[in-house]
């Protein structure tokens, strides 16, 4: 029974083909006319990068400069050969008008030699030394698309869903790369931990990302209570610490960990004195630390400071913070509390 239903669908199919073949024969439509009908000749973008989403460019901006990819690539192709050249001409926009001056394309006009696919490779650059004073983060879009045919076979028309080539590049906020980690790094006989027995008292925690666990009593993190913390899996998270003064002489924090497997693989630190205009003082690689269940994070010199922002840039499976510190130069401290002693272990 299987196989006579073998060789009667067989026999389906070369009796389906021949009735094809012979209506495209009799029609007398020729390959190109099928084409034609079913495959009109197109142009169109093609990003270097068109096997993703979005194409996204990673600037980080530090104090001496900024670094990063800040050129993109696409051709513009055929669906097909043409026996003559084609030439279009193309347009560029900027969605923040103050850095589009910034953004050029190697070529405002492409051509596809006759007989090719794809012309030449077209970049698309962003002039980091014109975007240096820029010191938020940013994000600049970047979008090009084939304006009109300046020369072609005739039928030649524009893709009307491939017209398009878009780029993200974002930038870091301006880092002023101050960070040192571990406490071999910092002098101790220079800082001052201030407030350590009153910090629940006379600080605040606020802004921390919203679904973090822990959320329902801020001051764990200043309670010197190591049971408790904020916690999440597999997420980075922030907090910020208000000192509820301006300390003139920041320099830096003592941040402790339910265990060393706890602990993050990379933090950032910012701090501001009134809470809107921020100061990016950079990212800091705790790796290294594997081990520790506390982090020193000191800084190269003293900023002022009354807000701290502390954010987990790479997270561990679970991180888990439980207590926080910050010290000062010891010249900011008080003549009656000076070297006022480390943080309780």
């Amino acid at each position: 029974m299987k196989r006579y239903n073998k060789r009667w669908i067989l026999g389906l199919c070369a009796a389906t083909m021949a009735l094809g073949l012979a209506s495209c024969k009799k029609s007398g439509d020729s390959v190109d006319t099928l084409l034609e009908r079913n495959y009109p000749p197109r142009v169109y973008i093609q990003a270097d990068r068109y096997s993703v989403p979005v194409n996204s460019y990673i600037l980080q901006h530090g104090s001496a400069g900024i670094v990063g990819d800040h050129v993109g690539y696409f051709t513009i192709r055929l669906n097909r050969p043409s026996t003559q050249d084609v030439v279009v001409t193309l347009k560029s926009t900027v969605d923040n008008a103050d850095v589009a001056s910034a953004v050029t394309l190697s070529a405002t006009e492409a051509t596809i030699k006759a007989g090719q696919l794809a012309s030449e490779p077209i970049s698309v650059t962003l002039d980091l030394n014109a975007i240096a004073s820029r010191e938020v983060a940013e994000d600049y879009t970047v979008k090009v698309n084939i304006e009109s045919i300046k020369s072609a076979a005739s039928g030649i028309a524009i893709s009307s869903n491939l017209n398009l080539y878009s780029a993200i590049f974002s930038k870091s906020a301006r880092s002023e790369d101050a960070l040192v980690v571990g406490d071999s790094d910092i002098d101790f006989s220079q800082v001052h931990y201030f407030d350590q027995t009153d910090r629940a008292t006379k600080w605040t925690v606020s802004q921390v990302t919203e679904g973090i666990e822990g959320t329902n009593d801020l001051k764990r993190l200043l309670d010197g209570n190591y049971g408790t913390d904020f916690a999440s899996n597999n997420r980075g998270f922030s907090f910020v610490v208000d000192f509820g003064k301006v300390v003139k002489k920041f320099r830096g924090v003592d941040v402790r960990y339910w265990a060393d497997w706890a602990a993050p693989k990379e933090i950032q630190l910012e701090c501001s004195t009134d809470g809107t205009t921020w100061t990016n003082l950079g990212r800091a690689n705790l790796a290294p630390l594997k081990g520790e269940d506390k982090t020193f994070v000191g800084l190269k010199k003293a900023y002022p400071a009354r807000y701290v922002r502390y954010t987990i840039t790479k997270p561990v499976g679970r991180t888990s913070v439980t207590e926080f510190y910050a010290f000062e130069d010891v010249e900011e401290a008080s003549a009656d509390n000076l070297f006022g002693g480390g943080a309780t272990e």
